[in-house]
Formats: structure tokens, C-alpha cells, sequence
């Protein structure tokens, strides 16, 4: 049963809850695929509800396949530093903010937050910019030449 299949006022409010979460999920993780199951009358344990599980969620599908090809996120280097470029569809520029500490940036977009642990080369390094382009998080680091 789908939690839109629920005619129940009792679940009115939960029905709402869950579908600005599930907005919040796909926003979260685009362009990668979300998928969807039902909501099943009992807890799926054990390999034969978990075989359920999967053919609800995966239909015909190969699960061990390739879902999405792409990068979500690039690190480049150039004569004044790195760039770093993350995905970040349908969010406003004054809804983003970062934060450093030591080998972490925090990304803060709206109600999400994404921590991400930085390679060694920019461990070190200081964010100089930042920019929001087109959906994509522009986030420039100083380069060697800037740490003298």
C-alpha cells in the first residue's frame, strides 16, 4: 500500500510528512535515481521479504546494475588553486553555507547538510570563494602560491 493509497484522516498528517521527505531525499541525492517502495503491512525481515522488498523496488531491473554514470562531484587543480564542484540542484544561493574545520567542509543547503571529508591536498587549505551557478557549488581553495 502506498501512503497515498491511505484514506484514513489519521494519517493525513504522516502522508504529508512523508512526501516533503521523500522531496527532501530526491533533492538531496540528484541526479542520483531514488527509488520507491511500498508500504508493506508488516516488517520485511528474513530472505524472503527481502526478495519481496526488492522486486518492489527494482521491478525487472538488474539490481547489481549501473543506475547512474556521472560524477556528483570534481576536484580541479589550476595555476591558482583547486576547485572543487559539487552538485546542488534546486537550491537558492542564500540558502547555502560552509564551514571548515581541519580536513571537513560542511555544506549546508537548506535543511541538508553535507559533510565531506577532504583529500590531503586540500586538507590544509582555505576556502578563498564560493559561487552557485546553474546548480552546481563552485568552492575555490587557496593553491600553494597562496600559502607562502
Amino acid at each position: 500500500m502506498q501512503p497515498a493509497e491511505l484514506k484514513d484522516e489519521h494519517f493525513r498528517v504522516w502522508k504529508e510528512l512523508q512526501e516533503r521527505y521523500v522531496t527532501v531525499i530526491e533533492e538531496s541525492f540528484a541526479p542520483l535515481p531514488v527509488f520507491r517502495v511500498p508500504l508493506f503491512d508488516r516488517g520485511m525481515v528474513g530472505p524472503d521479504a527481502l526478495r519481496e522488498l526488492a522486486r518492489a523496488c527494482f521491478g525487472a531491473e538488474d539490481p547489481a546494475r549501473l543506475f547512474y554514470r556521472g560524477l556528483t562531484q570534481t576536484i580541479e587543480k589550476d595555476q591558482d588553486g583547486y576547485l572543487v564542484s559539487l552538485r546542488l540542484p534546486f537550491v537558492d544561493k542564500k540558502d547555502v553555507s560552509l564551514t571548515q574545520k581541519g580536513d571537513e567542509l560542511y555544506v549546508q543547503a537548506g535543511d541538508c547538510k553535507r559533510n565531506m571529508l577532504l583529500p590531503r591536498t586540500l586538507a590544509g587549505k582555505e576556502v578563498k570563494n564560493a559561487v552557485l551557478e546553474g546548480g552546481v557549488l563552485k568552492i575555490w581553495f587557496r593553491g600553494e602560491a597562496d600559502d607562502r
